[in-house]
């Protein structure tokens, strides 16, 4: 299964090099280079849907590596049209690595939201200090009380969560925890199945005081309605994004398709 061979390589990870160390390292360099990271819970206080452009430099959805060009001149394009950024750091199936949050900052003044699959506190004070501003838990592979950590390791270091679900399990437990941004994502990875259903399904299940995004493989002029309809506040372009080279184009068409849909 997908899922459990990353958090399985994950582990491996931390047993075969340290986080910590790194993290000293990368603390004693931004003494000297002090790096401004706007907030992604100040992004969410109007109410404009939200255009969230993803860099992946693989996407195991559609095994296809990205061809628009290195992190930060896809940081250059995506900043430019899109509300915030998202990273898929990654390594086995995303082929990500540490590096590539910090070199999108150098380019992106706007929110970035680092997306991976956390199994270590450690993974989160990374994130905050090489210049995220959200970071991604993943519901699935964590229990009730590991979430609950979590956030409070998140509400104490000063970094946003988005707790990413696929099913209606992950979405209590998320609730449980007492998270208030929600990311439903479409596709289950394991059986490489498409559930655009589950978006609407699932958003009817959560309360109104709590902000939803939504990640689908692919958006068209249907699937932007439902979304609008269902009180979605903004997408992930993740997979859809990775088939484009003109970055830009297709997040300003996104935007058109959006505001041509009635509400």
């Amino acid at each position: 299964m997908v899922t459990n061979d990353i958090v399985l390589n994950k582990h491996n990870i931390f047993a075969s090099k340290s986080y910590l160390f790194n993290i000293v390292k990368i603390l004693d360099s931004k003494r000297k280079n002090n790096i401004c990271v706007p907030s992604f819970k100040e992004l969410l206080k109007g109410k404009k849907f939200l255009f969230i452009g993803e860099y992946r430099k693989h996407d195991p959805v559609r095994e296809k590596d990205n061809e628009s060009g290195e992190i930060e001149e896809v940081a250059d394009q995506i900043c430019e049209v899109a509300d915030a950024m998202s990273v898929h750091v990654e390594e086995k199936y995303f082929r990500g690595n540490d590096n590539l949050v910090e070199a999108a900052r150098t380019k992106c003044k706007k929110p970035i939201i680092e997306r991976d699959f956390v199994v270590s506190p450690l993974q989160m004070f990374h994130a905050k200090i090489v210049g995220a501003s959200a970071v991604s838990l993943v519901s699935r592979i964590l229990n009730l009380d590991e979430l609950k950590e979590y956030r409070r390791i998140a509400d104490g270091i000063g970094i946003e969560v988005i707790v990413e679900v696929g099913n209606e399990e992950d979405l209590d437990k998320a609730l449980s925890a007492g998270f208030n941004i929600i990311l439903l994502n479409s596709f289950d990875y394991d059986k490489k199945e498409n559930r655009i259903e589950n978006i609407p399904n699932l958003k009817a299940k959560i309360p109104d005081n709590i902000t939803v995004f939504a990640d689908c493989p692919a958006y068209d002029c249907e699937t932007i309605e439902m979304m609008k309809k269902s009180g979605i506040r903004g997408m992930f372009l993740s997979s859809d994004l990775i088939r484009y080279k003109d970055i830009k184009k297709r997040i300003n068409d996104l935007k058109q398709i959006y505001n041509m849909q009635a509400v």
